[in-house]
């Protein structure tokens, strides 16, 4: 069954980015939400590391404000 909405932090983006294997994310997941915090740790400007450069470019993850959690 796939889960409708998941919150992502930073480590599993870093290490499923690093080991390319963030594409199993969206066959997880319907909605992958990226807290706007964790997004800039991970693509952080001037970085020029595999999570830095594709996170931006995904079209699976957004970017999302979250109050509360």
């Amino acid at each position: 069954m796939l889960v409708k909405k998941v919150v992502i932090n930073s480590s599993p983006l870093i290490v499923l980015f690093k080991s390319q294997q963030a594409e199993l994310l969206p066959q997880l997941f319907s909605e992958i939400l990226v807290q706007g915090a964790v997004w800039d740790e991970v693509s952080v400007s001037g970085r020029s590391d595999l999570p830095a450069l594709q996170l931006p470019k995904v079209s699976w993850a957004q970017r999302v404000e979250i109050a509360s959690v």
